[in-house]
């Protein structure tokens, strides 16, 4: 295989087997303008087309919006802002630099501030700084001190700015939020997107779909449900029945009354298989109906949809061949976890099959729909969902760029007839960025990519360094660190968005660890890794016990609404998922994963817009995190009492004075650790 492919790459770099490019002639662009990359021949980038995004060195890192010369006194005062403005004096060996003439030749550090920062004192000292100077002055500084510390550094990423829990914010210069200028923005009103995933309607997962059958090895995602299905007449019956009533009418009117205004759909290929002419064998049980019918399950539940005003975004969960090795792909991967996803981005048939469906979904979109009156509901269309990780990212972007050349030539007889959502040059697309959030603006250079949007998934509930806890007291200080990284995940989607495409954040969930049963797959079922199996933080037995406690209710409501306030500073969230079955709903964890569960308890309205202003509030002191070997549910003493009701926060989101000596004892525990997080087995980047 390698040495073919080999050969391959040798006889493209030569071009001489380079067919001509009419996606040059397409766009308008002159065709001796083209770069051609020895894997990338279809299409090329263009170096006439300048790069999309700002560039990460044009960008800055200010104060946060919020902070201003009305609060700015206030707030130097307080031990948390001090300790964590501070932070930034230990970032690039504790230099940096300042991009002004004046300054030209000077290296500073807090503890050699800018003289004249603080007139008659020799070398100045940050706390010199802050004692020195008030109001727009010091902010002034302040915002010199923070673009320097960044500007410092060479190599720029999401976590190269938000140092300073939530007290800065990264900025490319932009004058109104990406969601008022996004394709589909009209259809929101030019508000944020606040959604939930229909995960396990149309393609099952064990741990959501956990009543549906009794998964085990044999039988352990939809590929080999379908499987068994086939020679079960009773399982068939009671799998079509599923695609056409687990989510019904009363469901979107449920989503409309709790503030949602859209719906991630996951399908799988095998939906559009037959209508998109893919020849490759497809083993999976589909509905009876054809693709085209107005009675069709998926377009069900977008009649469903329109009638209640949601919009949808539809997702290509399921790609030919997986592109994960997930049984959220619904063909979970016989490979080792570290080859998972190749086989579908190393086969020209699966590339291929590919290719059609999502052509196939873009026609679904643009001239199947408006022909049942289904109007002013697609958001667009993602092209694929969470390529592995550990694929080459080089070539999911060539994936990606074949894929939007395909949909964005095509033609319809309805073409800007009255009543048209979206033409295939219009219809607006979606990459997943295979949890590699930092690479896209030097991936995406030099292609023009009008209406196409990118889609991370951030997670704190996979990785050892997110879960592992061995205590309840450790349990608990992983909760308000995870609640200070949800703001810092903010900083990262502003960063794709600015230097990449806008971007949405398609999948979260409140959970902090995997404890969830069956989210790591069916036990033996093959897509098990190493650094998901237990580390202690399922053994505590008290998870039940959480959703009644004051300090957990109160953290996991400010960790809700942290992230969906950071989300929403660029296209918004999706939430995973909306609903669980009731199997799985009698698992405490599944608060953290079905909206509709967490609904009352963790959600709950009216949301605090300023959510990432403030660390959250609790009236107890910060546990400590002491470890212990071989955990069980009574090894450690709870270090708190129940209680029967729910205090409510503080009406200032400030903290009182006697709490800021806990603060400082807690935060100088926190490590920084602000790697983003991937999805049931997604790694951080």
């Amino acid at each position: 295989m390698q040495r073919v492919l080999i050969a391959i790459l040798i006889g493209v770099a030569g071009s001489s087997i380079l067919p001509e490019n009419p996606y040059l002639e397409f766009i308008g662009i002159e065709g001796d303008a083209a770069t051609v990359g020895p894997i990338n021949p279809y299409p090329p980038q263009n170096t006439k087309i300048p790069n999309i995004g700002v560039n990460a060195h044009a960008s800055t890192c200010r104060l946060g919006s919020w902070i201003n010369a009305n609060n700015i006194d206030a707030l130097k005062t307080t031990t948390k802002f001090r300790y964590w403005m501070t932070r930034q004096c230990s970032h690039d060996r504790g230099l940096f630099v300042i991009d002004d003439k004046k300054y030209s030749g000077r290296t500073f550090s807090c503890s050699d501030m800018p003289a004249d920062w603080v007139p008659g004192k020799a070398n100045p000292t940050i706390d010199d700084v802050f004692a020195a100077n008030s109001g727009q002055t010091l902010i002034e500084f302040l915002n010199t001190w923070v673009e320097g510390v960044y500007n410092t550094s060479i190599i720029k990423s999401g976590s190269t700015c938000p140092f300073t829990a939530g007290y800065v914010q990264y900025d490319c210069g932009e004058h109104s939020p990406p969601y008022m200028r996004v394709a589909w923005g009209p259809l929101l009103g030019k508000k944020p997107i606040r959604g939930v995933n229909m995960g396990g309607l149309f393609v099952l997962e064990p741990w959501i779909n956990q009543g549906f059958y009794k998964w085990d090895e044999e039988v352990r995602d939809q590929l080999t449900l379908s499987k068994k299905a086939k020679g079960d007449p009773a399982l068939l019956a009671k799998l079509l029945n599923h695609f056409k009533t687990w989510y019904n009418e009363a469901d979107f009117a449920d989503m409309k009354a709790k503030g949602l205004n859209a719906v991630r759909l996951p399908v799988g290929w095998w939906y559009f298989a037959e209508a998109a002419g893919v020849t490759m064998t497809n083993p999976y049980v589909v509905p009876t109906e054809k693709i085209t019918d107005a009675n069709h399950p998926i377009t069900q539940v977008l009649g469903w949809a329109n009638k209640n005003g949601i919009k949808v975004l539809l997702d290509l969960h399921g790609a030919p061949c997986s592109q994960n090795g997930f049984d959220n792909s619904g063909n979970i991967s016989s490979q080792g976890w570290q080859e998972w996803g190749e086989y579908w981005l190393y086969t020209k048939s699966c590339q291929d099959a590919h290719i059609k469906t999502v052509k196939y979904m873009s026609t679904y979109i643009v001239d199947v729909l408006p022909g049942h009156g289904i109007h002013e509901t697609v958001l667009g269309l993602e092209l694929v969902n969470e390529p592995w990780i550990f694929l080459d990212p080089s070539l999911v972007r060539d994936f990606y760029f074949r894929a939007i050349y395909e949909i964005r030539k095509m033609t319809t007889n309805m073409e800007d007839k009255a009543g048209m959502d979206w033409t295939y040059k219009t219809l607006p697309l979606v990459m997943h960025d295979s949890f590699r959030q930092f690479i896209w603006h030097d991936l995406l250079k030099h292609y023009p990519l009008q209406n196409v949007y990118m889609d991370t998934h951030l997670y704190h509930s996979f990785n050892i360094a997110d879960v592992a806890s061995d205590t309840h007291a450790c349990a608990m200080q992983k909760q308000v660190i995870h609640n200070y990284l949800a703001c810092v995940y903010g900083q990262f989607v502003r960063f794709e968005s600015c230097t990449a495409v806008p971007t949405l954040v398609g999948e979260w969930s409140l959970a902090i660890d995997n404890c969830m049963s069956l989210l790591n797959g069916i036990p033996k079922g093959q897509n098990t890794r190493p650094d998901q199996t237990p580390f202690g933080q399922c053994k505590h037995g008290d998870i039940k016990e959480r959703h009644t406690n004051p300090f957990w209710v109160e953290h996991i409501r400010d960790f809700a609404n942290k992230q969906m306030i950071a989300f929403e500073q660029d296209l918004g969230w999706f939430f995973w998922t909306f609903k669980l079955d009731e199997k799985a709903n009698e698992d405490p964890s599944s608060y953290f994963w079905s909206f509709k569960q967490a609904w009352g308890l963790y959600f709950v309205p009216p949301f605090n817009a300023t959510a990432c202003h403030e660390p959250p509030y609790i009236n107890e002191a910060y546990p400590t995190c002491n470890e212990q070997s071989n955990p069980t549910p009574t090894a450690d003493v709870t270090p708190y009492a129940s209680a029967p009701s729910i205090p409510s926060p503080p009406p200032s989101p400030q903290l009182k004075e006697e709490n800021e000596g806990r603060w400082k004892h807690l935060l100088h525990k926190i490590l920084g650790d602000d790697q983003a997080r991937g999805r049931r087995g997604g790694s951080s980047p």
